[in-house]
């Protein structure tokens, strides 16, 4: 598999030895110095270290993917000059690895104090990671004149080592940074106080037994909490929780900072490490995501087919509208496959640059954007869990049409955000998929490939949404015309692919159907997404028959249609003429908890089955409301987490009921129809 790392690899330069004081810095800016030797062990050809700008970003790199498979073994070696370390009482040493593992290669770097003679190794690496390095070298390396550092690379047709931002130096005595706030990005107001919570690192050389932890809001006073009785030696990290919560008195965004002060009774010696912030958005109401898996795979890709497999084996089971997906196939490895386009490899290249000269690594998948992010082979239930549970801010509808005579598709979108999104760039993503394909075999032994992306709408750069603002509507009208005769791409390079100007590749175009989602440029966050249905709308109330048979209302009543809120308005009308479907009043937990009542079978002839579940056992009242207000039967349950029961609703007219569900805590209602014809 081929697997390019980085589109432009530099020329490497020999290097030669040379002495150096402390702090020892390297930052690879303008490449690997000559003062660094550079090794390669095999003495046939298998490669060493290199030097890469990248957009700005500059680092040394053994790049074992771009020596291709050549069957020769990789073992090489780069190596400082020597560094002065004789007049430091603690000698501290960190760098930036970033190790991407493909088979068996192994990092290693280590320590000398005789020139070179023997080596110590400190950090090994054989897996897939990105981390700072830190380590304590003062046993070692304290009051010696020669200390050098190795990092050596064995592999043979592997990934990368990436090694940047060295430094050899003596700490502070006090310096204890915050790393990280681990508060959710995203938080209901009804489960204030909000815990604020994060990590914090010693970098310093004096060993913390207490400190106070601190946070802000927006810039306001300290919230202080002392922590004694601890013992956080240099290089470790202390997980903290601080005793009182956050308690906004609205919703909003809000942003944290976080620091450590009163170090042993004394202050921090680097106070430029010292705060992290974290902005979070408070809210009220929230919208049921519809999460978006993103899949990059290919008919010549081994692994791809066990990924696809493993994926279909988690969502299959799931109800088509909960999630949306699209896979786009794409030109390696080998020649690629046969329904790569230049939009699904520009689509890669959002994620993945490399992807737009050449590089992949795939099987390849994204979650909401910027979510999950991983081979599809790694996917599980619970990360779908986690997609799922995200709350959204903005509702999304979409409807299709497909004329087969034509060829034509036209789709017409339109949003609701609930809540006032911060200034960015937003776009609004259209795709045309094809439920199943068959024609694209190739060399990894499927035989049918489901979820195939053909188009999207205008192209890959999507349409641009100048602003998401609080009840204010966007919407989108589209369509496309797949051009001549249907053609099959003999592979997934570039000369070989589908002109969308004169053919197309779709095999059934009866098999089209559309996703859309909004996503945020920058950040690369997917807002929400939504699987487009057919605009029919037997009833006219305002909601297509597909949305109410996925409800669990009547396609052909009117007066029966989803609405989150029971205001008695189409929660898709709601949507279309800028109307909140929730009335700025419906709490997210209530919502969540409304949904996930199920009440079957729709509509109900003779018995009305209800099944949830509670948080904990409770006593639970449950009554059939018709649409007057009247009182139609009551049933009380007792000391119950998991509810399942009925309701014999033979003798009832045919109409709208409401099904009333009070606990201890809460009281909602759900929706359901009677229909005895």
């Amino acid at each position: 598999m081929n697997k390019n790392l980085l589109s432009t690899i530099l020329s490497l330069m020999i290097l030669s030895l040379s002495f150096a004081q402390l702090p020892f810095n390297e930052d690879f800016a303008t490449g690997i110095p000559a003062s660094w030797q550079n090794i390669d062990n095999t003495s046939n050809g298998g490669g060493t270290w290199e030097w890469i700008n990248d957009s700005g970003d500059q680092f040394a790199v053994f790049n074992s993917d771009g020596f291709g498979d050549d069957g020769i073994p990789e073992n090489a070696d780069l190596i400082t000059p020597a560094i002065d370390c004789s007049s430091a009482s603690f000698v501290a040493v960190s760098f930036l690895s970033s190790f991407r593992q493909y088979q068996s290669s192994v990092g290693t770097a280590s320590i000398s104090t005789d020139g070179g003679s023997t080596w110590t190794a400190f950090y090994t690496v054989n897996t897939s990671i990105g981390v700072i390095v830190l380590e304590d070298i003062t046993a070692a390396a304290a009051g010696k004149a020669d200390v050098r550092f190795k990092f050596n690379f064995v592999g043979n047709w592997d990934y990368f080592w990436i090694i940047d931002d060295f430094s050899v130096y003596t700490p502070s005595s006090k310096d204890f940074s915050c790393y990280d706030i681990s508060t959710g990005l995203y938080n209901d107001i009804a489960d204030s106080p909000i815990s604020i919570a994060g990590s914090l690192e010693n970098l310093g050389s004096e060993t913390i037994t207490s400190f106070d932890i601190n946070y802000s809001i927006d810039g306001g006073a300290p919230v202080t909490a002392p922590i004694t009785g601890v013992s956080i030696g240099f290089g470790d990290s202390y997980n903290f929780t601080h005793t009182t919560g956050f308690s906004p008195s609205s919703s909003g965004d809000y942003e944290i900072t976080v620091f450590a002060s009163n170090l042993n009774g004394g202050a921090d010696g680097n106070t430029s490490n010292d705060e992290f912030s974290k902005s979070i958005t408070v809210f009220d109401v929230a919208v049921q995501r519809v999460p978006l898996f993103e899949i990059f795979t290919a008919s010549t890709c081994p692994p791809c087919k066990p990924g696809n497999e493993n994926f279909h084996s988690i969502v299959d089971a799931k109800p088509d509208h909960e999630f949306a997906d699209v896979k786009y196939q794409e030109f390696g490895p080998g020649t690629g496959d046969p329904y790569c386009t230049d939009e699904t490899q520009n689509r890669y290249g959002h994620f993945y640059p490399g992807a737009l000269n050449g590089g992949y690594s795939i099987p390849a998948m994204w979650t909401n954007g910027n979510g999950w992010q991983g081979n599809a082979n790694s996917f599980s239930p619970s990360i779908y869990a986690d997609a799922l549970a995200k709350p959204s801010f903005t509702f999304l509808h979409a409807t299709y049409e497909v004329d087969v005579a034509t060829q034509e598709v036209t789709v017409y979108v339109e949003g609701l955000p609930v809540l006032d999104y911060p200034a960015a760039t937003y776009r609004l993503q259209v795709a045309i998929i094809e439920n199943e394909t068959t024609q694209n075999v190739k060399s990894n032994g499927e035989t049918e490939f489901l979820e195939v992306a053909k188009k999207m709408l205008p192209s890959d750069v999507g349409t641009a949404v100048a602003s998401l603002s609080n009840l204010t509507p966007f919407t989108l009208s589209i369509s496309h015309t797949f051009q001549g005769n249907f053609r099959l791409p003999a592979n997934g390079q570039a000369a070989s692919r589908t002109n969308h100007a004169t053919e197309h590749s779709v095999e059934e175009f009866s098999d089209l159907r559309v996703i859309v989602w909004i996503e945020e440029l920058a950040s690369q966050e997917v807002l929400q997404a939504f699987n487009a249905v057919n605009p029919l709308d037997t009833d006219g109330d305002g909601t297509p028959d597909e949305v109410e048979a996925y409800s669990g209302t009547s396609p052909s009543d009117a007066n029966d249609f989803p609405d989150l809120d029971n205001d008695g308005f189409s929660d898709w009308k709601e949507v279309t003429d800028g109307t909140n479907p929730l009335s700025g009043s419906v709490g997210v937990k209530e919502l969540e908890f409304e949904m996930a009542v199920v009440v079957s079978p729709v509509p109900a002839s003779e018995v009305l089955n209800v099944a949830f579940t509670l948080a904990n056992k409770e006593d639970v009242n449950l009554t059939i409301v018709s649409v007057d207000g009247k009182v139609i039967t009551t049933k009380t349950i007792s000391n119950l987490e998991n509810v399942n029961t009925t309701f014999d609703v033979s003798s009832m007219v045919n109409g709208v009921y409401f099904l009333q569900i009070e606990t201890e805590n809460r009281l909602t209602s759900k929706k359901f129809m009677v229909n005895h014809n």
